[in-house]
């Protein structure tokens, strides 16, 4: 029997979700497998429901995002708005272009591209047979030596990215297709004379160029064979939120049966701005709320920072994890592992779920938002095993699990509803480990479960483990501790050299329904109360009135009634 790809169109709005969304292409792209032969084990990942294949001008075939990215003029830096794939020609030979796009022919300078871009280029013209064009030494790209006491271990080169990125493409590793970038017209990233930080804003943009955005998405849902639904990442702290809004209300009219998972993301700090822009900040964030919380299957907010809409700590802890909050390119990196561990169910090769099956047993009487927490990287010993972990004295993995949703602390014991997703590790025990001290536990599901049921009390659970870690090569960020080996594992004897990166991780990612969720909605209503609407001009210019203020603080209000104390349910 054939396999059915159930396909998935993502579409990314605003610059921070695209930081959050190029890690995590980046994250999948880097565990393809070309070569069968190079698989060790049945094959896990089915990569076809979130990529698309085709064709470029060079008949060559393409693997591209089902994408839509939504971002402002000049935030795209040296990546072109339609991509490469069908502007690329052979050596002396010149090619004519039935796209019918616009399309725009120039010179990228080398220079404005960091090092990453550099050997990315490189590797593409050896591929494409321009080796006698590029200037680099192969082995420099490839690897590179890292001087480990008498010896040398040869290891992928290691990068350290972290002064120059600026923008989401300079790290990008993936191509994009022609129709992924669907450019905002009328602003300008980094423009602090007209800033798109207004919901309204967003609104009109969408009204604006309607047309164009229905044309990228048909595009996109047209040539899927079975639709499953969209997964939308958000800025929903900027004028992002209305245009995300009004897309998910009107777009998706068409396709009112699929289903819409959002992820509501913020960073870990914000420019230094006024207090009046903090404010534009927090009612962003409530009328999104407003807007992307009842059209969803289901809401995730996300953000190292405890708070959606300004820097504020605590901010997330991970044991293992040294990352500067105040770089975007290390704060999504978090975000996106998360992401990625949190859809392994809907894109595994044998049995995967459906959107509507996964998220319709979460979110019954209406609670679609939820809280997310990580075990990143899941700390297992060099020398151990799952079950040493989790048999330790401390070992309640509540205590484990960070929160990466803000205005809640820690995960709940009592949750409404909850599914977990284990990977990267293969056997709940070390070579050699006796049956009889395991307690029967014969698999890595075995003992998730079983420690599930004994940590949480529940009305409903599932637990999905998936062989495959998490891919973290260049060019994610180097934000492990030394202590963590190349391979993920912990070593409190042979700490890795800094110079050294880590290639995959083991990691443990939690959703829950729970009480949690009235707190978050209740403590976002109580800050947007105190808001003086008469002192933001720029929203009232934009529309709004206060009626419809006073009906989004009620709407909301509604919304955290349907989460009572998880802890008293019966």
């Amino acid at each position: 029997m054939s396999r059915i790809s159930r396909e998935i169109v993502t579409l990314q709005f605003g610059h921070y979700a695209s930081f959050v969304g190029t890690h995590w292409w980046n994250i999948q792209n880097s565990a393809f497998i070309y070569n069968p032969s190079d698989l060790t084990g049945p094959k896990e990942i089915n990569n076809d429901v979130l990529f698309r294949e085709g064709e470029n001008l060079m008949h060559e075939v393409t693997y591209t995002p089902r994408l839509i990215i939504f971002d402002l003029k000049r935030s795209l830096n040296t990546l072109k708005e339609t991509g490469t794939l069908y502007e690329l020609q052979t050596p002396g030979k010149d090619v004519s272009y039935p796209w019918e796009g616009k399309m725009e022919k120039f010179d990228l300078d080398s220079k404005s591209r960091n090092e990453f871009l550099q050997d990315l280029d490189f590797e593409e013209a050896l591929e494409r047979g321009g080796a006698l064009h590029a200037e680099k030494d192969t082995d420099e790209v490839e690897m590179e030596g890292i001087e480990t006491g008498d010896f040398k271990v040869f290891e992928p080169k290691f990068y350290n990215l972290d002064d120059s990125v600026v923008v989401w493409s300079d790290f990008l590793k993936p191509h994009l297709h022609p129709k992924t970038m669907a450019i905002v017209k009328n602003f300008q990233h980094g423009n602090d004379l007209e800033t798109f930080d207004i919901f309204g804003y967003g609104a009109d943009v969408y009204k604006e160029q309607r047309d164009e955005i229905e044309d990228h998405l048909r595009f996109f849902a047209e040539e899927c064979d079975n639709l499953e639904g969209f997964i939308l990442l958000v800025d929903s702290y900027n004028a992002f939120g209305g245009l995300a809004s009004s897309f998910l209300l009107d777009a998706l009219d068409d396709y009112r049966k699929k289903s819409s998972m959002v992820y509501s993301v913020s960073p870990g700090t914000f420019p230094a701005t006024p207090v009046n822009r903090e404010h534009y900040q927090l009612l962003n964030v409530a009328m999104s709320y407003d807007g992307l919380l009842p059209s969803s299957s289901i809401f995730i907010p996300m953000s190292v920072s405890s708070s959606p809409w300004k820097a504020s700590e605590p901010f997330c802890q991970c044991p293992y994890l040294q990352y500067r909050i105040d770089l975007p390119y290390h704060t999504s990196a978090l975000l996106a592992a998360n992401i990625d561990t949190v859809t392994l169910p809907l894109r595994l090769e044998d049995g995967p779920m459906s959107m509507h099956d996964l998220i319709s047993p979460l979110t019954p009487f209406e609670r679609k938002l939820m809280s997310t927490y990580t075990s990143f990287p899941l700390p297992i010993d060099e020398y151990g095993s799952l079950l040493d972990t989790l048999s330790r004295d401390d070992a309640d993995i509540s205590r484990r699990l960070r929160s990466l949703t803000p205005y809640v602390s820690e995960c709940s014991l009592a949750p409404f509803s909850q599914y977990s997703v284990c990977r990267g590790v293969d056997s709940p025990r070390r070579q050699g480990f006796s049956e009889s001290a395991a307690d029967g536990i014969a698999s890595v599901d075995d003992a998730i479960l079983r420690l599930f049921e004994k940590t949480f009390k529940t009305h409903y659970q599932f637990s999905t483990t998936v062989r495959q870690p998490c891919k973290v090569v260049a060019p994610y960020p180097n934000i492990f501790s030394t202590s963590v080996t190349s391979s993920g594992q912990i070593s409190s004897v042979r700490l890795r050299n800094p110079c050294q990166g880590v290639q995959s991780v083991p990691a443990l990612t939690v959703v829950q329904s729970s009480g949690h969720g009235k707190v978050h909605l209740d403590t976002l209503c109580t800050e947007v109360e105190r808001l003086k609407l008469h002192r933001l001009p720029a929203f009232l210019n934009a529309g709004l009135e206060s009626d419809q203020f006073d009906e989004i603080l009620e709407s909301l209000r509604s919304q955290a009634g349907v989460y009572k104390d998880s802890a008293d349910m019966d």
